[in-house]
């Protein structure tokens, strides 16, 4: 049987992210457009005699940072070296073809001690929770518009560590996402947005500069998602992101373990009350 790992097409592009909606990620609808776009050639899939039965994300940011997701292995191919190979050709390519300092993934916790023999250490866990909008609230935050876009370029490379400011605005902008945005006295303090997922809307990235930013925000969100099932997915050094969840009656649902191979792209918690996608951070 022939085996050959490539770039994604496409039509690829789109059953590796329904790949992932079966998986349990829950990606957003439009992440499969989005996403590639970040790095073209970053993105994998390992086809067999015809049929795709692997696929990995892994794309760059500046050739600095790179970032690892989507790693599926199509069930009834597993354990047959189909998901190692695609792999090692993404980990071949962030290191060797384009050379990026420090690599980050958000890993299943089952496969933390796989990952550490691959370089990677973990830096904190994320939780997703969920929450069926059941309740009214106020929307008091404004929606995120475009003359806003570079205070949100700066404030988020702020807590990334790395621009990706192109991924960010189609990220804000052709995802049909419902967004919000805090300012006081002219400067940025907070930003939101919820996109439409495979099942519901997903919160992320939701980064704020306190508590009560992070909770205006959220709940001018939650005012246009009545009757919506709602997901965000918070680091857990974020105490006060865990208080917020807990207050709204959200439900602790699956963690995985962020981890890098180095620290200097360690993403800034303190800010991030979610973060925008586990496939590219």
């Amino acid at each position: 049987m022939a085996f050959e790992i490539r770039a994604m097409t496409r039509d690829e592009a789109k059953l590796a992210w329904d790949m992932g909606a079966r998986e349990g990620w829950n990606p957003g609808r439009h992440d499969w457009e989005l996403v590639p776009a970040i790095d073209p050639q970053g993105c994998f899939v390992g086809v067999l005699d015809g049929k795709l039965v692997s696929s990995l994300v892994a794309v760059h940011y500046q050739g600095k940072y790179g970032f690892l997701g989507m790693y599926i292995v199509v069930p009834g191919y597993r354990g047959r070296g189909y998901g190692l190979a695609v792999w090692k050709h993404g980990i071949d390519y962030l290191t060797r073809e384009v050379g990026v300092e420090c690599i980050g993934l958000d890993g299943v916790l089952a496969n933390e001690a796989i990952y550490n023999k691959s370089g990677f250490h973990t830096a904190y866990r994320i939780t997703r929770f969920s929450y069926a909008v059941d309740s009214v609230f106020k929307r008091s935050c404004p929606a995120i518009e475009e003359r806003h876009f570079p205070d949100i370029a700066d404030y988020d490379l702020r807590v990334f560590k790395v621009d990706r400011a192109a991924f960010l605005h189609d990220f804000i902008f052709k995802s049909e996402a419902k967004t919000a945005v805090v300012y006081q006295g002219g400067k940025l303090l907070g930003l939101a947005m919820a996109r439409p997922c495979f099942t519901g809307y997903k919160i992320g990235p939701l980064l704020a500069d306190d508590i009560e930013v992070a909770r205006a925000l959220t709940e001018s969100l939650l005012a246009e998602l009545l009757g919506e099932m709602t997901f965000i997915e918070v680091p857990e050094p974020n105490q006060p992101a865990l208080r917020l969840v807990n207050e709204l009656g959200m439900s602790r649902g699956m963690a995985t373990n962020r981890m890098y191979t180095c620290d200097k792209y360690d993403q800034d918690t303190s800010r991030t009350y979610a973060v925008a996608t586990r496939v590219v951070g």
